[in-house]
């Protein structure tokens, strides 16, 4: 099943704010992030599974260029390489 162009909602359970965040590509994403929607909040954010999401994603799930590609750290090559995705902000 693609989830591709689906959006996913990522809470984080330490500040209570939350992102959306849309697949660009198909892929493998995370269950649980370091959260992204509270600038200094330490806490984890969890995936709401695609499920019952609204609104406009702040954030893209997608596969890294060449050059994003080769600066990132040997276990995030991995996670690519095994079709994961990586997390951007939208500009």
């Amino acid at each position: 099943m693609s989830l591709k162009g689906c959006l996913n909602r990522y809470t984080c359970r330490t500040c209570g704010q939350a992102i959306v965040t849309r697949d660009v590509d198909d892929g493998t994403t995370p269950f649980t992030l370091d959260c992204l929607a509270t600038e200094d909040c330490d806490g984890t954010m969890y995936s709401a599974m695609y499920r019952g999401v609204e609104g406009a994603p702040t954030f893209v799930w997608r596969k890294p260029t060449k050059a994003e590609y080769k600066a990132s750290s040997a276990a995030m090559r991995q996670h690519f390489d095994m079709g994961g995705l990586d997390i951007f902000p939208i500009q």
